[in-house]
């Protein structure tokens, strides 16, 4: 008999009841859409045509994504001209980690921390987790039934005002990681972190 798969919208171990905590429809960083926990409405949508990803709030356009595959990918957001990637979402020389962005006028980074999670920090203070990302895991259950945690992004209060921009570089950040998961499959150096959804 065939194992069924069971999509399960509780995200386990279950982050502190005061955090935001968005749940992940899909593990397709790039085609997904994102709910808070509780709620059927959705708060972010993610969607993908071709090497253009659009990433919303409602009806409101957050930013527009662009893979390019003989010059660096781009970012847009609206009433500015397009950047590179790597000039707002930036990783030292020579390393994959952390990636670092700038918004609020504070500087941020997201890194891999000790249980496997990909975690938001303010440059200079990596033991303070303002955000966090766990993937999707999958759990045996009874009688051969998989179960599947969903995908979630928690958010602290402190940074409720920053929560676009938290989204949009988590996002940008797992697409990024899948690249250098792919890429280190040929040898190249990359972060040795957990692979994201999407990734396989």
């Amino acid at each position: 008999m065939d194992s069924q798969l069971t999509l399960v919208h509780v995200p386990g171990p279950t982050p502190s009841k005061e955090n935001i905590v968005l749940i992940f429809d899909r593990d397709d960083m790039m085609n997904t859409t994102l709910r808070i926990r509780g709620t059927y409405l959705p708060s972010y949508f993610v969607d993908t045509l071709d090497n253009t990803t659009t990433i919303r709030t409602g009806d409101y356009l957050l930013a527009t994504f662009t893979r390019r595959k003989f010059r660096p990918d781009q970012i847009t957001f609206p009433g500015h001209p397009p950047m590179k990637l790597g000039s707002w979402l930036k990783s030292p020389t020579l390393l994959s980690s952390p990636l670092e962005f700038r918004a609020c006028g504070r500087r941020f980074e997201w890194r891999q921390d000790l249980l496997g999670q990909v975690v938001l920090c303010e440059s200079g203070r990596p033991g303070n987790h303002l955000a966090w990302f766990s993937k999707s895991r999958r759990n045996l259950g009874p009688r051969d039934c998989h179960m599947m945690h969903a995908a979630y992004l928690a958010i602290k209060p402190e940074v409720v005002e920053m929560t676009d921009m938290i989204v949009l570089s988590c996002l940008l950040v797992g697409q990024k990681l899948r690249v250098m998961h792919i890429a280190g499959q040929w040898g190249e150096t990359v972060w040795d972190m957990l692979v994201l959804p999407g990734s396989i």
